[in-house]
């Protein structure tokens, strides 16, 4: 998808069916949303939870008058986490929401999906202070965090990518210059050598342009 300013690709692939992740795209008012969750697996209601995350991120579009208030953003998740919890037979969920607008990234986070933004000679992960556990639906407390995306390529990811993909190689196939080839290329390197995947993986890629 190429916005007015970023061009984002988003790349799924399950190793259960059904797939408990989850991830969106949203263009609101000009300003860039991006939303990934994965359902905890092994409890029943993850891929209920994970939704309920893109659904309400999405529903709550008019109620964001600053894009970068990223307290704001944590009040968001909270709040769904709250939500899920009050949700008949929905479990629990890693999120992460990303806002890009006018060159800043503000976001909130909780869970062990990730959010890293590289360049050609640097990477900083955006979600290192988050909070693993508990996730929403279980108690969990989303955690901020805000950058310039300048010249560098912003991916977020959840664990099926980054417990088995090292962030160097990620980086260097991150920045090649085509971003639909990144995101397939991501999805195969952390596939075993049969062709099956660890865990689902779901990984959302975005740069200026």
């Amino acid at each position: 998808m190429i916005f007015e300013r970023y061009q984002t690709v988003l790349a799924i692939a399950g190793m259960n069916d059904p797939a408990q992740d989850r991830l969106s795209v949203l263009n609101w008012d000009g300003d860039i949303v991006l939303v990934i969750a994965d359902g905890a697996g092994g409890l029943r209601g993850g891929a209920q939870a994970a939704q309920m995350v893109i659904d309400r991120v999405s529903a709550s579009a008019s109620r964001i008058s600053d894009r970068q208030d990223d307290l704001g953003l944590c009040r968001l998740l909270d709040e769904i986490g709250r939500n899920i919890q009050d949700a008949l037979g929905a479990g629990e969920t890693t999120a992460i929401v990303a806002v890009l607008s006018e060159g800043i990234i503000t976001g909130s986070s909780v869970g062990d999906s990730r959010a890293w933004l590289l360049f050609d000679e640097a990477e900083y992960e955006l979600t290192s202070s988050q909070s693993r556990k508990p996730l929403l639906g279980g108690g969990g407390v989303s955690t901020p965090f805000c950058a310039e995306i300048g010249s560098g390529t912003l991916v977020l990811a959840t664990d099926g990518l980054w417990d088995y993909v090292g962030v160097e190689v990620v980086r260097q196939i991150a920045l090649g210059e085509s971003l639909e080839m990144a995101a397939d290329f991501l999805v195969k390197s952390a596939r075993l050598p049969s062709g099956a995947l660890w865990d689902d993986i779901s990984v959302v890629l975005c740069r200026s342009h």
